[in-house]
């Protein structure tokens, strides 16, 4: 007992002086925070110090560029905020000569083109990435891989002028009269004059674009599981495609949901490609086959013109901020699913909150 005793008292001895280091709170790196106290610190140099405060600017900035377009839009667009309010948004009437603007035709429009796309993208786009992660030979990953990133990086007008020379002619002689004769006998959102021009052409074409994007992310979340879990799956008889499906694809779901969250970005701000294909039409479509209008397609064709009236470039630049509160929803409510999945570890994760 008194050997004890001895022994604690020299233990107390040997760390009399010292300076007592705050226990890290659980999952941080306690090599890291001596290195995060310095950064708090006076200890700095004074390029140190210059150092952060530019990376401090260049963050502030970004944040600062992001108010000034919002306020900019805000304040162009007030006069049709104030005049039309709330009802702005299911006001099917635009006629700029009688000074009337409504959204609802445009917003259904951008809706039906970027839900067309997804549903057509998703499904493609994860079956091309587990593809590429366990399935593709070596010598044909790499040529895949390429291809596809070089996909995603084709400018949005060259897919317009895709879709006029193969999508439409494709949909008016073969696709959609197929759809009418089956589909169309039972469902009248299914029928339709053929026309090739439309929601359904601008759809299919947007999800062309935003596939090797979806597809790419889901692969490199894909390749980034670690190997002991698919170890431990084999090592408990699972076969390679239970494995792929029920660790793996389990695994990167919050990859899965932040590329559909940026397929999603792309698809309902996409622009020249939907111009050319949809039909440009201010109605409400009632078929897949029917022409209409998104917002970004009727902002590009018709804001030169609005700018001469200003209530008209006001009702225009609403639309705009109406997009922008679109993808900010859309983005909130993907992190909050990000969070929810990952066990609230997303902020600490991607350097948020």
């Amino acid at each position: 007992m008194e050997k004890t005793k001895d022994q604690k008292m020299e233990n107390i001895e040997m760390n009399a002086g010292e300076e007592m280091l705050p226990t890290p709170a659980i999952g941080e790196d306690r090599i890291a925070q001596p290195s995060r106290r310095l950064m708090r610190g006076a200890h700095l140099s004074r390029e140190d110090r210059m150092f952060g405060w530019t990376l401090k600017g260049g963050a502030l900035f970004i944040l600062i560029l992001f108010l000034i377009v919002l306020g900019v839009c805000f304040v162009t667009a007030w006069p049709s905020i104030t005049k039309f309010g709330l009802a702005f948004l299911w006001s099917s009437a635009w006629n700029p000569s009688r000074q009337i603007f409504g959204a609802f035709p445009y917003l259904v429009g951008t809706l039906w083109v970027t839900g067309i796309a997804l549903v057509v993208a998703i499904p493609v786009a994860i079956l091309s990435a587990l593809f590429l992660s366990d399935y593709v030979p070596k010598w044909l990953g790499g040529i895949v891989s390429t291809l596809m990133e070089m996909l995603a990086g084709i400018p949005s007008i060259v897919f317009g002028a895709f879709g006029i020379a193969f999508v439409v002619p494709l949909l008016r002689d073969h696709v959609e009269p197929f759809i009418a004769r089956t589909l169309g006998a039972h469902w009248d959102f299914f029928n339709g004059d053929p026309m090739g021009y439309g929601i359904l052409a601008a759809g299919l074409v947007v999800a062309f674009m935003i596939i090797p994007l979806v597809a790419t992310v889901t692969r490199d979340s894909l390749l980034m599981v670690p190997r002991e879990m698919v170890e431990a799956s084999y090592a408990l008889g699972a076969t390679q495609v239970e494995t792929l499906l029920f660790v793996k694809l389990k695994a990167v779901i919050p990859g899965i949901i932040g590329s559909v969250t940026l397929g999603f970005g792309r698809a309902v701000g996409e622009t020249m490609a939907v111009l050319l294909l949809i039909g440009n039409q201010g109605s409400i479509p009632q078929t897949i086959q029917d022409v209409g209008y998104t917002i970004s397609a009727l902002l590009a064709n018709t804001f030169t013109y609005a700018v001469i009236d200003p209530l008209y470039s006001a009702a225009e630049v609403e639309l705009g901020l109406i997009l922008l509160l679109i993808t900010l929803v859309m983005n909130t409510l993907g992190r909050k699913l990000l969070m929810r999945l990952m066990g609230g570890r997303l902020a600490g994760s991607v350097g948020g909150g």
